[in-house]
């Protein structure tokens, strides 16, 4: 995939949890009802995020919280060799 694609796939997540109207826990809902390999794909898209953060050395308030739970996920994730295969 492209550079751009992914910047255009960014900005599409952004602006969708930027909406003040979104309601993470019925999308949520209704990704878990999806099809199962789209369901692993989207993990590995949340496992890429919490790596991501948990390399962070800079946080604040605004995302303090997330910094501190996804280093836990991350050390959780290798202490247990989790990994999810293409299926």
């Amino acid at each position: 995939m492209s550079e751009e694609q992914n910047t255009k796939d960014y900005r599409t997540i952004s602006s969708m949890i930027n909406n003040m109207g979104f309601n993470a826990r019925e999308v949520a809902k209704k990704l878990s009802n999806d099809h199962p390999t789209l369901q692993q794909n989207f993990m590995r898209f949340v496992s890429e995020f919490i790596r991501a953060e948990s390399q962070k050395e800079y946080s604040d308030a605004r995302n303090e919280a997330t910094v501190n739970i996804c280093k836990k996920l991350l050390k959780l994730m290798e202490d247990e060799n989790m990994h999810l295969p293409h299926i």
